[in-house]
């Protein structure tokens, strides 16, 4: 009897272990976005003018336009959500697929910066994707951790795309009917 209870309580915290191995956390390190460059599963989504990113940005990265996560409805109401067709080609585009994690990269110049970044971050969540992150200090803080010479220039490349199936979590959508 007491074995089957090490044996279930072994089983509990290996489950508990590999929860947290799979979830990201909701604020990643430089250190950390650092040491997982180039890994196929992760998506570093940069939210900085074009013109900004093309002249310092993270190796690998993607660039998006915020305007593109805020949208105007038909009743003239600013900052809404985009439907859920315009959501799945958005985040498909980017190269964002159901399975993959997403580090949100602000520039890191204030709280406007990680505004954007935390709506951003809220708009995927809804959208049902499981793993985002925002990296901690934005690309200022990457680039005070490495340097320039970790940064690269250039245009932005075209992400290559991805099928995305939105599962919104609409419990977590303010409706302005109800």
């Amino acid at each position: 009897m007491l074995k089957r209870s090490y044996i279930a309580l072994s089983l509990f915290i290996a489950g508990v272990f590999l929860s947290l191995q799979v979830s990201a956390t909701p604020l990643m390190s430089t250190d950390t976005l650092k040491e997982r460059l180039g890994e196929g599963n992760l998506v570093i989504l940069e939210i900085q003018p074009l013109p900004y990113y093309q002249q310092a940005h993270i190796p690998g990265s993607v660039h998006t336009d915020y305007a593109h996560w805020r949208l105007t409805d038909e009743n003239g109401l600013r900052s809404m959500l985009p439907s859920t067709m315009k959501l799945e080609k958005l985040i498909g585009g980017l190269g964002i697929a159901n399975q993959s994690e997403v580090v949100v990269v602000p520039i890191g110049r204030g709280a406007g910066d990680m505004a954007a970044a935390a709506r951003i971050y809220w708009t995927l969540h809804v959208a049902g994707l499981e793993s985002i992150s925002i990296l901690d200090g934005g690309l200022i803080a990457y680039f005070n951790a490495f340097g320039k010479e970790a940064l690269a220039v250039g245009e932005a490349q075209a992400p290559e795309k991805k099928q995305f199936v939105a599962k919104l979590r609409s419990d977590e959508i303010m409706d302005i009917d109800k």
